[in-house]
């Protein structure tokens, strides 16, 4: 198996991990003209000292899972507990809102320290996937499962926590309201719309109070900005037509637990890889092609993220 593709900022101390190319083998697996692997955040899950081969509801997206084995089998290597959730057996694409199976996918997980938050619906996720990662993980953490409307794909379509107490959310995508963990937090609203369309809620929180957004939501930026948060606008509109954003298109391989004080809690090993993808290659881009990475740290989650590897443009 070819090794993935490897670079290191040697300023932020962290190791990007591309996924390997795949097979025409393996491009032909449940075909469906989809094959991209643009959106690292649903095929895997990490949480704690735990990486999870993820069980997407599309089956033309069971493919991505064997660009990121290389990486997944280094994170063992060095210390992360995996598994791999049963794989969904495929239907007919008409068929997915109904299948029955456990789903789960990256981009409905948002780890808040000892609680998980689970979107689940009719597109990604749903309740069975939510309780098999409850099974899994055991006593050691509290899964919270996170209705979401119709038409939203993910429960990062339209929730960010910048940092501890403020967050960005799409009121109109929670069927039972707001999560109890963020709900007396100081909120900046986005619109169904521009969370569904542009990815609103969808942005990459590089550090404490410091986020990653698209340069077309203007107001979100202000608003954040106003709120002394450090906001860098990049190009994305390649990529949000294929229902992603920011936080889509990279995946943590490691996460530090910490403590109500930011301190790392002690003795529990850790996954020790990062892992990313695309952000298009665009005039003006100061991140692009894989040569540059980002030091992330999710806060008011209670974990820290590190890691944002990036991939050549879709198109253009």
């Amino acid at each position: 198996m070819t090794a993935p593709d490897v670079t290191h900022d040697t300023a932020r101390g962290v190791r990007v991990h591309r996924p390997r190319g795949l097979s025409e083998d393996e491009l032909d697996v449940y075909d469906g003209g989809f094959r991209m692997q643009t959106f690292v955040r649903d095929p895997m899950i990490v949480i704690g000292d735990r990486v999870i081969e993820a069980a997407l509801r599309l089956p033309a997206r069971f493919k991505e899972r064997f660009g990121l084995r290389p990486v997944i089998e280094e994170a063992e290597a060095r210390g992360a507990r995996c598994s791999v959730m049963p794989p969904p057996a495929p239907v007919p694409v008409a068929d997915l809102p109904t299948a029955v199976e456990p789903f789960l996918e990256g981009g409905d997980v948002l780890p808040m320290g000892r609680d998980i938050l689970v979107g689940t619906g009719r597109a990604a996720s749903d309740a069975a996937g939510a309780r098999w990662l409850e099974r899994l993980l055991g006593d050691d953490y509290r899964v919270h499962q996170v209705p979401l409307s119709e038409g939203v794909i993910h429960l990062d379509d339209g929730l960010t926590t910048v940092r501890e107490g403020l967050a960005v959310v799409c009121r109109e995508q929670f069927t039972d309201g707001l999560p109890a963990p963020v709900a007396d937090w100081e909120l900046i609203d986005v619109s169904l719309h521009d969370a569904v369309n542009l990815l609103a809620g969808n942005s990459l929180v590089l550090a404490p109070g410091e986020t990653l957004v698209d340069e077309r939501l203007t107001d979100l930026a202000e608003a954040l900005t106003a709120r002394d948060v450090t906001v860098h606008t990049l190009p994305y509109d390649a990529v949000t037509p294929f229902a992603g954003g920011f936080r889509c298109s990279h995946h943590p391989l490691v996460r530090n637990l910490i403590d109500t004080e930011g301190g790392p809690v002690v003795g529990r090993p850790e996954a020790r890889w990062s892992v990313g993808v695309p952000l298009p290659a665009r005039p003006g881009c100061v991140i692009a092609g894989g040569d540059k990475d980002i030091r992330r740290r999710e806060h008011g989650q209670g974990e820290t993220e590190h890691g944002l590897a990036l991939f050549p443009a879709l198109r253009g």
